[in-house]
């Protein structure tokens, strides 16, 4: 799951803010995260018995996953070593990968971040 700081950067950097839905994770504008049930309701883990019921998510971040952000970054690469996740890309895709340095576009011990990461350096570069 991406950090409450990473969710929020996503929000501000206009990453969709979908309609809540089943087995979503959201962060509240405290930064505690959500996640919906089947009543589309948001509710605090551990505390299953306290939900909120919005009819409007302003000021609450949604925390995307891996499968929605990938597909929002042609030509990238997922790597997993020493147990972190790469977002990357051949530094020249005209040679093979193993013979080209790699454009690190993120980086994370959570896949969900690594690729938030990526998305947001990809659309806002420094």
């Amino acid at each position: 799951m991406t950090t409450y700081q990473t969710a929020v950067r996503l929000k501000d950097a206009w990453f969709p803010q979908p309609e809540i839905a089943l087995s979503q994770w959201w962060y509240d504008p405290f930064g505690r995260p959500l996640i919906a049930n089947r009543s589309n309701r948001l509710i605090e883990l551990p505390d299953p018995d306290r939900s909120l019921f919005l009819e409007d998510t302003a000021g609450f971040c949604y925390a995307p996953t891996a499968a929605e952000i990938l597909p929002l970054l042609p030509g990238v690469c997922i790597a997993f070593e020493k147990g972190r996740f790469f977002a990357w890309t051949p530094a020249d895709a005209k040679k093979p990968v193993w013979a080209t340095d790699a454009v690190i576009w993120g980086e994370s011990d959570d896949l969900d971040e690594a690729l938030a990461l990526a998305w947001l350096k990809k659309i806002m570069p420094r």
